[in-house]
């Protein structure tokens, strides 16, 4: 009884036998990790003879460690931003001279200014992160 095959279903019927070096092993093999759809050795080496396309997935591992940074920054402007909040609040709560009412102004501005700038760097980062973000 004769064995149904997918080789067979194909209507590969022709065996070529062949001998690599290590390097070249090595390298087809890796290819064959990062290519989408191939999981074989013969495939991928049928498609190259056929010269078809090969798609292959490539990780980028520097986008990984700049997520990460940027992950962090994210963290410290938020505890930046907490903190600016509960300066507000306190002085919001206290009686002050004239003089020190125009400082507290200034020091408010200030801080309102770097609140709307960690925003826009929040909103930033949710987009980016969007972008970057694995499908």
């Amino acid at each position: 009884m004769k064995k149904n095959n997918s080789a067979e279903k194909e209507g590969l019927t022709y065996r070529i036998h062949t001998r690599l070096t290590k390097e070249k092993y090595d390298e087809l093999s890796a290819l064959l990790k990062h290519c989408r759809g191939i999981h074989s050795l013969s495939e991928l080496l049928r498609n190259i003879l056929d010269n078809k396309k090969i798609i292959i997935q490539a990780h980028d591992t520097t986008k990984e460690k700049i997520m990460e940074q940027l992950a962090a920054i994210r963290q410290e402007l938020l505890a930046i931003g907490v903190n600016i909040n509960q300066i507000t609040h306190v002085l919001h709560q206290t009686d002050f001279t004239e003089e020190q009412q125009v400082q507290v102004d200034e020091i408010l501005k200030s801080c309102n200014d770097t609140q709307a700038r960690i925003n826009e760097f929040f909103a930033f980062m949710d987009d980016f992160s969007a972008r970057w973000s694995s499908k």
